[in-house]
């Protein structure tokens, strides 16, 4: 027996364990042969996968695994957990996930990214220029401000007259923005029964909160674009991003909190600090990344503030709060990779554990893209039932390649 997206369900398949939905509220019993009207009012529902007997979602999509493949995915994955703990119980499982995903993509004739190259620090760089972080966020480096578009929603939702039509108008009079919301409201993110052919009604879906929420991670992504691919791939970027704030939403809906587009937020947010540092000193981080890739004993933020003497962690902060931010993102962008030191402690409990599942299963980054060390603290806050990590994987890549297109706006090759 094996977790099974409902979107994969068959007619003929049998219940292995009873099912409820997300609020715990009985729908099925253990034993039910599965027919189309079943399936549709799992959908209805609002049913995110059942226990199926004698099939899984991973059989279902990628059939048995070659032994010689899993043997080399597990050395490919045991040199990017170098850093951590695979004797605790929760690394342990997500290693194990890695393991799978990367055997099966091996298995399709997916290959490691090249290695990283050497690049070389511009001659004659003085290190007494390097800004601090305080002057990336607010005097060397120039970056625009949130567009408009925010800040008149938050506005709006704050007026005591204002209603979906006011909201709507304001989201309407920017085609960019209005056009990507409705594809994302349209993507398998939400997985709604009906398109949505209008801002209007995607905000009465939403809700003002979520609305606010999404359109304030569609204007941001749009602020970065054109970085130096040498140093970064703004696809693999963004790509990290997204899984992430997908893992996010997951984990947030598994802990039963209800509305996750906070967490879908902060988690593409989380690194927002990085690209500001690309953007600001280029020439100074090309040496961050040189001593990362060269040396097995730290992880990229801590490699950062050896060479900087701050994070992108610590800038993501100092830009949310100059961008007036709503504080618990502050705090989920500023604290995810020492979630301890946050009064948000579940919110960024939260983050941290996303960011790390996204680095576990997506293949991305050029080895040996070493993951950064779970906090055990965090994974007793978060306490995710160990049989769920699977589901939530197959969840998140169900979600993710739509997502991507969404977000960046470009037909690509298959993602991983």
């Amino acid at each position: 027996m094996g977790f099974v997206l409902v979107n994969s369900l068959e007619e003929g398949m049998v219940l292995a364990a009873d099912l409820f939905n997300e609020k715990g509220q009985f729908i099925l019993a253990r034993g039910a042969t599965l027919d189309a009207t079943h399936i549709g009012a799992l959908k209805r529902f609002g049913v995110l996968e059942a226990d199926i007997e004698g099939t899984s979602q991973a059989e279902i999509e990628g059939g048995t695994l070659d032994p010689e493949l899993i043997e080399k995915a597990r050395a490919y994955q045991q040199a990017r957990f170098i850093l951590n703990d695979l004797e605790h119980p929760g690394i342990k499982a997500i290693f194990e996930q890695a393991v799978e995903k990367t055997a099966r993509y091996l298995q399709a004739g997916w290959r490691p990214p090249e290695a990283w190259q050497r690049v070389a620090e511009p001659a004659g760089l003085n290190w007494n220029d390097k800004p601090s972080s305080e002057n990336l966020v607010r005097g060397k480096v120039r970056l625009a401000a949130l567009p408009d578009v925010y800040s008149r929603i938050v506005d709006a939702i704050n007026a005591p007259n204002s209603g979906v039509d006011t909201l709507a108008d304001i989201v309407s009079k920017d085609s960019s923005i209005s056009v990507q919301l409705l594809k994302l409201v349209n993507s398998a993110y939400f997985a709604l029964p009906k398109k949505v052919d209008s801002v209007s009604r995607a905000i009465t879906l939403l809700g003002t909160s979520e609305l606010l929420q999404l359109v304030l991670g569609i204007t941001i992504v749009r602020q970065f674009r054109n970085l130096d691919e040498q140093l970064m791939s703004m696809e693999v970027f963004w790509k990290h991003a997204i899984r992430t704030a997908l893992f996010a939403q997951q984990l947030a809906r598994r802990l039963g909190i209800e509305e996750t587009e906070g967490y879908f937020v902060g988690g593409l947010l989380h690194d927002i600090g990085r690209l500001v540092m690309l953007v600001g000193l280029p020439e100074f981080y090309v040496r961050v990344l040189n001593n990362y890739y060269e040396t097995p004993e730290a992880g990229l933020y801590q490699v950062e503030r050896q060479v900087l003497g701050y994070d992108h962690a610590q800038v993501g902060r100092q830009l949310a709060e100059r961008w007036n931010l709503p504080f618990n993102l502050q705090q989920m962008i500023g604290w995810h990779h020492k979630p301890q030191g946050s009064r948000f402690a579940r919110e960024t409990c939260i983050i941290h554990l996303a960011d790390f599942l996204s680095q576990a299963v997506g293949l991305e980054m050029p080895p040996p893209g070493r993951l950064p060390q779970l906090n055990p603290k965090a994974w007793e806050v978060v306490d995710p039932p160990l049989n769920l990590l699977a589901v939530s994987t197959q969840h998140v890549e169900h979600s993710f390649r739509d997502i991507v297109h969404k977000f960046l706006q470009e037909e690509r090759a298959p993602a991983l």
